[in-house]
């Protein structure tokens, strides 16, 4: 376990009050495996996802028509309609290169023509978490995905999009 790790099992581990079993972190791959992990030791059972709900027919509003969560974005929308669909939805919508660590690094894990509209509700959820979550313990398992998707990207500056759960933290997040 590199540095970054370390780090970022702390600050879960800190903001959820949690101790990982050593055996249990060993086996933690994706950001999947790290929520899971996270919400069985909470004994979070919830599978509701209202933000990610909410945000998905919001979309479908704005674009007027129905989309399914594994089309890819560009079918739909270009880049530079992120500003109108930001203030339509009064959220914020990250643009996909808008990082300076990885518009410098030219490194992400989903590439924008593979952008899927369900890794687009994530990372918008992800980067507006705090308008969805009042309290700082989410209580459903989306919760705490998103809270982990947080605490991923104040500490490797991770473009939004690409903290997905199938993600492999190590591989495509490059956290050693």
């Amino acid at each position: 376990m590199g540095l970054d790790s370390v780090e970022l099992i702390m600050e879960i581990e800190n903001h959820f009050q949690i101790n990982f079993k050593d055996d249990d972190i060993r086996n933690v791959h994706t950001i999947k495996d790290l929520s899971e992990l996270t919400y069985q030791i909470l004994k979070i059972t919830s599978d509701e996802k209202n933000e990610f709900i909410y945000i998905h027919q919001s979309i479908q509003e704005y674009l007027g028509k129905e989309i399914k969560l594994n089309d890819f974005i560009f079918n739909h929308f270009k880049k530079n309609q992120f500003s109108e669909l930001s203030e339509t939805l009064q959220l914020d919508i990250p643009n996909h290169t808008s990082n300076r660590f990885t518009r410098f690094f030219n490194y992400h894990f989903i590439n924008w023509n593979e952008l899927t509209f369900e890794d687009f509700i994530n990372g918008i959820v992800i980067k507006n978490k705090d308008l969805f979550f009042i309290d700082n313990l989410p209580l459903t398992k989306y919760g705490i995905y998103i809270k982990i998707g947080r605490i991923i990207r104040r500490i490797i500056a991770s473009p939004y999009y690409d903290i997905q759960p199938r993600a492999n933290i190590t591989k495509d997040l490059r956290i050693d």
